[in-house]
């Protein structure tokens, strides 16, 4: 007799819910008509990134392999050579994950040789544009820490995917929107374990979010900076010293054989681990190699050198090479903040997710949520020093590609600011920083990943290609290799 009122609160609950609904299918009403196929239908222009991905799940549908010499682009110079066969030189688990899709559709009669168009479309839209729009409704979800009513839950999903770039990269293949996505995933989960009333029940969960952690990290490298920080948030749950422990041995065993998988396939194909850290640059874009100072070491000059009666310019002592490096991080750290791929000179949004991280520090937020807040603003610093240190190109996709994964995670705390009051002074300016993110995400859109990359600011350069877009002769048909 007790089953029946079981049954019948839960038919009596709402089976559809407007609020949590209503971001992810604005986001897909704005990402269908700007999947990649439907714009641009000609095979040919697809970023080198679109192309590799694309031949590699072939490959491993078809032919088992990674090697990708029978494949639709197997043609393309990008491509590395291995034991005499051809490989993608991205980082292969992003193929990984499409695989299942692709599967399914080889046994509907769909594959690349004989439906690109189609067949791509369907992986975008499965493996990229759901993604997208489920991080919204993970962001409603935790929109809850911070007691946020229904309406500013729904504003601050769809603000973690519109204004952060995760949209520019939904119409695309590519690997930051799925690591996006699965990065968000692992934080819900340590999300629902900081309120649980149920530790010993739920500890499964911390597995779940390790096995979601690594492979964020093993498809977007960068995103291995939250990632692996998310393990520390389960020492300061409020549960005892074994618990705490179990929790953090279980995240790692969940992590533990996705690691693994991407070692061997690495090795497979002879791409060593630390080169995934830095990805092939477009076709035709050379490094930007700054000039360098080298110091001088008398000890090692010979006495021909002091004979010399030219005037000589001097060496620089040890005290300005030191300082020219400095100079040199210093201005690499501009370049990333506000520079043609800068942070802010793109999203500004996302000093509202600095500004709510900082406050989640200094409220009366459980130990484990402070935690959190923690490990996410230390996480993008990290990405950001990394940034600076890499040898900086002179053509990159549209945007910060590298902080896409973790971008949705730190506007996340955008929440904890919203939560309190502000003067209508600090809303205006809210809500023009929100509208320049917004915009810089949509016109992004229209060609996240382009062949050559973009050389400078990659926003003002993806405008002018939506006021003169470039001449098409009305002979060019797609190509379908």
């Amino acid at each position: 007799m007790k089953l029946l009122p079981v049954i019948r609160s839960y038919v009596q609950r709402p089976l559809v819910r407007p609020w949590a609904l209503a971001g992810p299918v604005l986001v897909l009403i704005l990402c269908l008509p700007m999947l990649r196929p439907l714009r641009q239908p000609d095979s040919a222009k697809w970023g080198d990134e679109e192309q590799m991905i694309a031949s590699t799940v072939q490959a491993l549908v078809e032919q088992h392999s990674l090697a990708i010499d029978k494949s639709v682009f197997s043609a393309n110079p990008i491509a590395v050579e291995h034991e005499g066969h051809r490989y993608s030189p991205y980082p292969p688990m992003v193929a990984v994950v499409l695989v299942p899709i692709y599967w399914v559709l080889l046994r509907q009669g769909l594959d690349y040789s004989g439906n690109l168009i189609f067949v791509h479309y369907l992986l975008i839209l499965i493996g990229m544009a759901l993604p997208t729009a489920m991080c919204v409704a993970m962001t409603y979800r935790l929109g809850r820490m911070f007691e946020l009513r229904r309406p500013l839950r729904v504003g601050l999903g769809i603000a973690t995917v519109a204004a952060t770039g995760l949209i520019t990269y939904g119409v695309v293949m590519n690997r930051h929107a799925p690591a996006a996505a699965l990065l968000l995933a692992a934080v819900t989960c340590i999300s629902h374990l900081i309120v649980t009333d149920h530790p010993y029940r739920d500890l499964l969960m911390s597995a779940l979010a390790g096995f979601l952690a690594a492979l964020a990290a093993t498809v977007d490298p960068p995103a291995i900076a939250l990632g692996t920080l998310l393990c520390l948030v389960l020492l300061a749950m409020r549960w005892n010293a074994a618990t705490r422990i179990g929790a953090v041995a279980l995240f790692l065993i969940g992590g533990a054989p996705v690691i693994l998988l991407n070692i061997v396939l690495l090795h497979s194909i002879g791409i060593p681990l630390q080169a995934v850290f830095s990805a092939p640059q477009p076709r035709g874009m050379p490094s930007l190699v700054l000039p360098t100072i080298a110091t001088s070491n008398i000890d090692t000059a010979t006495p021909s050198e002091f004979d010399d009666d030219r005037d000589a310019e001097p060496a620089p002592s040890a005290i300005q090479a030191i300082w020219a490096r400095v100079a040199e991080v210093i201005g690499r750290i501009l370049e990333g903040a506000v520079g043609g791929h800068g942070l802010l000179s793109h999203f500004p949004i996302l000093v509202m997710g600095v500004l709510g991280g900082i406050l989640a520090l200094h409220r009366n937020w459980t130990a484990a949520t402070k935690a959190l807040a923690a490990v996410t603003l230390f996480a993008g610093i990290l990405l950001v020093v990394a940034f600076s240190l890499q040898e900086p190109v002179t053509g990159m996709s549209y945007g910060t590609p590298w902080f896409v994964a973790t971008a949705p995670a730190l506007l996340l705390w955008a929440g904890v600011w919203l939560k309190r009051q502000h003067r209508p002074q600090s809303w205006v300016m809210a809500g023009s920083v929100l509208a320049i993110s917004v915009i810089v995400s949509l016109v992004g859109m229209t060609d996240p990943t382009p062949r050559k990359g973009y050389r400078a600011y990659s926003f003002a350069e993806a405008s002018m290609h939506i006021i003169s877009p470039p001449v098409v002769s009305p002979t060019t048909q797609p190509t379908i290799p």
